[in-house]
């Protein structure tokens, strides 16, 4: 499985994206790619080293 995929796949399991308001998935979608693309605040499940809080502040940030 392909990086998009699987960020697609941790996306909609993980965050319920189906169930965000309109709008909402496409920006959510977009910030959960660039974080992971850009490598540096992933988990190690995704290949990385940072922790949990440090990938959902890096998310966070790219929705500001």
């Amino acid at each position: 499985m392909g990086l998009s995929n699987y960020a697609t796949n941790i996306e909609k399991a993980a965050l319920g994206v189906r169930y965000s308001p309109k709008g909402c998935n496409r920006a959510l979608t977009d910030a959960l790619l660039q974080t992971i693309a850009e490598g540096k605040s992933i988990t190690r499940d995704l290949g990385g080293t940072a922790s949990t809080k440090e990938y959902t502040e890096a998310i966070i940030g790219k929705l500001k």
